[in-house]
């Protein structure tokens, strides 16, 4: 699969005329809960030649490939994506820290982590979480069964969540990495074990309702909807975007 990921991502760039600076795993293969059945889901950041900048109505800024059941591909033009970090994407911060790369530009790559970082909006982002979280725990609370993804969807937009309200920094993109701020044995046990679970069960799999897991998710939303509005804005800098942009673009 990664060979035809590669193939297709090189014709992209020979066949749009463009240059691929970033192309990463996104979705449950890259949040670390994938089942055996999970499809790829490839996400990239390209640039056009400098000229095509240069016109007085903007072209369209995505690419978009037919999706089928293994594949979903599709990108976002550089210019889009910056002005998209300007307000601290949440996708694009977990793009930029995908545990899959298929490939990248490394001189870009470290280049929009310091620009994200340095304009890090941890409002913005946790409000983001916010949203998906309640909305996954919501579609986990309405039948007598819940789907195992979504239970792990809203865990890890909790845990995400959470880990802005408390640190204020961009959240790791991994389920693994942000078990941290669980800070209870018990339950951080039990989602290893759902993952485990999952990596042996079709998406359709469906689970019994986890009153522990369910009130932990419950009490930590409310605590955290209190929390969020009270967390800082963006440290935006328009300027330095601009500078990022056009250095990327002359060198496409």
């Amino acid at each position: 699969m990664n060979d035809i990921i590669l193939h297709k991502l090189a014709e992209i760039e020979q066949t749009r005329n463009v240059r691929i600076l970033l192309a990463a795993e996104s979705g449950s293969r890259a949040w670390g809960f994938a089942s055996p059945d999970s499809d790829y889901d490839v996400r990239f950041i390209y640039a056009h030649p400098e000229d095509w900048y240069f016109a007085i109505t903007e072209p369209r800024d995505v690419i978009e490939l037919p999706v089928n059941e293994v594949l979903d591909i599709n990108g976002w033009d550089v210019r889009k994506s910056l002005r998209l970090l300007n307000k601290s994407n949440p996708v694009l911060l977990e793009w930029m820290q995908s545990p899959v790369l298929y490939c990248a530009d490394e001189n870009f790559l470290q280049r929009f982590k310091d620009v994200a970082e340095q304009q890090f909006s941890p409002i913005a982002v946790a409000f983001h979480y916010l949203s998906m979280a309640k909305n996954k725990f919501s579609e986990c609370r309405e039948s007598e069964t819940v789907k195992l993804k979504h239970y792990l969807y809203s865990i890890r937009s909790t845990l995400a969540l959470k880990w802005v309200v408390q640190r204020q920094t961009i959240p790791p993109m991994q389920l693994s990495h942000l078990l941290a701020e669980l800070n209870d044995e018990f339950l951080t046990a039990r989602v290893s074990e759902l993952v485990s679970l999952k990596a042996e069960a079709a998406e359709s799999y469906r689970h019994t309702h986890e009153t522990g897991l369910e009130n932990w998710l419950a009490d930590t939303l409310a605590y955290c909807e209190q929390a969020a509005p009270k967390l800082p804005g963006s440290k935006a800098n328009t300027e330095m975007l601009n500078e990022f942009f056009r250095h990327t673009v002359r060198r496409t």
